[in-house]
């Protein structure tokens, strides 16, 4: 057997064994079951790791692709085991059937819906007590699954399901597209399409930032095209999905000048408001802000420089969050400034180290908030986002208790390893010769 014809054979072998594991961890396994949870990200994350070392020698791309989006789809019939957001998910989607905001009532205060789900739902929701916080394309995605489904939780989540795996198979072909327009090495995008974290965060836990990288990705092709206003209003989708693209915005700046930028911005901000429309008067306003300062200010999960400025604060010195903060700030404005606007690899690494950036100092670093940045990650030549996505699964041992303990071991084990891959990424990077990649230019300023 030739050398070519047994990397087929182990990498088909490799699809199978992935299969058999992406479904024993979509149908088969609790969250609180953290052994089989790691042992099963461990073993896709080593065939997924042999994926992206054996191409393209192994199989053609679109072989891979379709696989991919075969694995997805394995997940479509599975109630989330690794997450229970989805509960709050179908029970905003049922208010807004109801014609009331979701945004205006906690849910302990909602009278009674006429669906035979209510009760099941408020039982399981783990934020019963508080105001939704999810941007209108999720609930209008939310709404949809309860429409179609409102008596069946299985049904609605199935509607969603749907949904998301077609979003997923956009993001792929999208970074696909981009990789080969901007010649980028189009078998990058199995990075993405073959990783485990976000095909099971994504089309398994119904985690919105997959729809956000959609939209975001969408909108930087559309600037590709040079469809500048239909991108503004692709990104208002992305930043009404997630409020997280909105730190792409600066970037825009350093690319476009002050006024083609503004206007960008301006119509992604008329894009939003309008998408908020229907859910918005000012009492409602006042209740998104309550529930997002009681999400940044009481919740903590897997938090790196967060819990070192809260030790410092308790034990060295009261200031340190607010020194921090400005750290955070000076680098933020270093690395929109160090950025060559001239490169299309710089542009996207720009956002992948402002993102890093943020998750860094963040107090709260669920697995699939770093599942929604490796998109950006794809077009730069930073790998150590590939090794935090791997790691990232020993989070759920805070699940093993209901108490919710997190190891602060594995925090650190995590965050050791990745920011000594950071830094020697940054290094490695600093003693390659440049890349250009010039932008091309339309009437005389540069274009994404």
């Amino acid at each position: 057997m030739t050398v070519d014809n047994k990397s087929k054979v182990f990498t088909f072998l490799a699809i199978g064994v992935s299969a058999i594991l992406y479904v024993i961890l979509a149908y088969f396994t609790p969250r609180e079951n953290f052994y089989q949870v790691i042992t099963c990200f461990s073993l896709l994350f080593g065939a997924y790791f042999f994926f992206i070392s054996k191409y393209p020698k192994s199989v053609q791309l679109n072989t891979i692709l379709y696989v991919a989006i075969g694995f997805r789809a394995l997940h479509l019939f599975a109630l989330p085991e690794l997450s229970d957001d989805y509960f709050r998910f179908i029970w905003d989607g049922l208010l807004t059937t109801k014609e009331i905001s979701p945004f205006e009532l906690i849910p302990t205060q909602v009278g009674d819906l006429g669906v035979s789900t209510q009760k099941y739902l408020l039982e399981q929701m783990n934020s019963p007590n508080y105001f939704s916080v999810y941007p209108p394309v999720c609930q209008f995605v939310f709404a949809l699954g309860a429409f179609i489904s409102p008596n069946s939780v299985w049904g609605a989540m199935l509607v969603m399901k749907v949904c998301f795996l077609l979003f997923e198979i956009g993001s792929i072909f999208l970074i696909k597209h981009l990789l080969t327009k901007l010649d980028l090495g189009t078998h990058k995008v199995v990075y993405y399409a073959l990783n485990p974290l976000v095909i099971v965060e994504f089309c398994g836990n119904l985690h919105f930032e997959g729809s956000m990288v959609f939209f975001t990705l969408l909108a930087i092709t559309l600037l590709v095209w040079e469809q500048f206003y239909q991108s503004a209003v692709l990104f208002g989708f992305a930043i009404c999905t997630k409020f997280l693209p909105v730190l792409f915005l600066p970037f825009l700046f350093r690319r476009f000048g002050f006024v083609k930028s503004f206007l960008y911005g301006l119509v992604a901000g008329i894009t939003s408001i309008a998408l908020f429309y229907p859910f918005m008067d000012q009492e409602i306003l006042l209740n998104i802000g309550d529930s997002l300062g009681l999400y940044f200010n009481t919740f903590e999960f897997n938090g790196s420089f967060y819990y070192l400025s809260k030790w410092l604060r308790y034990e060295v010195w009261e200031h340190s969050p607010k020194f921090f903060g400005l750290i955070t700030l000076v680098l933020y404005l270093l690395v929109l400034i160090k950025r060559d606007k001239n490169t299309w690899e710089s542009w996207f690494e720009g956002i992948a180290l402002t993102l890093t950036l943020y998750f860094a100092f963040a107090s709260t670093v669920h697995p699939w908030y770093i599942a929604g940045i490796l998109p950006f990650f794809i077009f730069t030549k930073h790998r150590y986002l590939l090794v935090w996505t791997a790691l990232l699964p020993l989070t759920y041992i805070t699940y093993q208790t209901k108490a919710y303990e997190q190891n602060f071991y594995f925090v650190c084990l995590e965050y050791g390893v990745v920011y000594t891959l950071l830094i020697l990424d940054l290094i490695k990077k600093e003693e390659e010769p440049k890349d250009l990649l010039p932008m091309p230019t339309i009437g005389g300023v540069k274009k994404l």
